[in-house]
């Protein structure tokens, strides 16, 4: 159960536009989201972020949404590995690529430049921070240095909503839990405090 309810859709007024822009990447709206309605300037300010994050850019949102699905197992953030399972399918990840994000490493379904990402995502989520110089030039044989403030961005804006949901247990919602039971059922993955 969330530490803080949702608003009901109904009373959200201005802020449904900016949370619609959600549902179209996502293909619903997060309890995330009306949770943080009471405050919309930070409703907009994420939209905001979000778009310019995942959406612009050359980086594709499917290796964003690996990125994502990786700092979220690093920071343990179930409702996290569950949305952003669901935005890696939604992306074009296949199914069979998506399996093999635990062995990126040895697995022929990834590239170097993608290993790269991976890597440095890995170690933007340690505490400390792990990012080695190493793991710049690594990136930096792949990657331009615009490239590389878009996969940085990407990580430090999902880090926000791993400690946001984890802090206030936000329900999951159908989408991704479905998603997160079909995509993760060779993990440990499971709901956790976001379930019902």
């Amino acid at each position: 159960m969330s530490r803080l309810e949702p608003l009901p859709l109904e009373s959200l007024g201005e802020l449904q536009m900016t949370l619609e822009t959600f549902k179209k990447r996502m293909g619903f709206i997060a309890n995330s989201g009306r949770i943080m309605a009471r405050r919309p300037k930070i409703v907009f300010a994420l939209g905001d972020l979000a778009r310019a994050v995942l959406e612009d850019g050359e980086v594709s949102i499917g290796l964003k949404s690996c990125l994502a699905e990786v700092i979220s197992w690093k920071s343990g953030s179930r409702y996290c590995q569950a949305h952003f399972a669901n935005n890696s399918i939604r992306a074009g990840v296949s199914p069979e690529k998506f399996a093999e994000l635990w062995n990126f490493e040895e697995s022929e379904h990834y590239t170097e430049a993608e290993r790269s990402v991976l890597r440095f995502a890995q170690n933007t989520a340690e505490i400390p921070n792990a990012v080695t110089d190493e793991d710049v030039v690594d990136l930096q044989k792949h990657w331009t240095d615009g490239q590389i403030v878009e996969i940085l961005a990407t990580a430090c804006y999902v880090a926000f909503l791993n400690r946001w949901n984890d802090s206030l247990a936000t329900k999951l919602e159908d989408l991704p839990k479905e998603a997160a039971e079909e995509h993760l059922k060779d993990t440990d993955w499971s709901a956790g405090q976001h379930g019902s």
